[in-house]
């Protein structure tokens, strides 16, 4: 039997990169590397896919970009949230907390104990 990845397509990848940029206006590779860090590894996401995910944002309007220069030649773009992607955060985050209330008051319902 095959069995799936631990974070398959349920990982809310807007929630987390927004959050990480709440934080701090961020470079891709950075985002990439302290989404590691502070999943202990839990979570992972191809470099590809992480930045379809920021264009889909910025396109939206909730994140910009910005050229930064980084020794003589050669630039770094940096990720930073904007006053609609705050926005977009919170209603997000809000949405969240809603579902995983439900589904722990399902799994009480139903007797259902997470596995360790």
């Amino acid at each position: 039997m095959k069995t799936r990845k631990r974070n398959s397509g349920n990982t809310p990848w807007e929630i987390i990169f927004l959050s990480l940029l709440s934080k701090e206006d961020m470079y891709g590779s950075q985002m990439y590397n302290e989404l590691k860090a502070l999943s202990n590894g839990e979570l992972s996401i191809t470099t590809g896919a992480m930045y379809i995910i920021l264009y889909k944002m910025a396109d939206n309007g909730y994140i910009e970009y910005y050229e930064k220069n980084a020794g003589r030649r050669r630039t770094v773009v940096y990720y930073r949230l904007t006053k609609e992607g705050s926005e977009k955060l919170r209603e997000l985050l809000k949405a969240f907390r809603e579902q995983v209330i439900a589904v722990e008051k399902l799994m009480s319902i139903c007797g259902a104990v997470p596995e360790n």
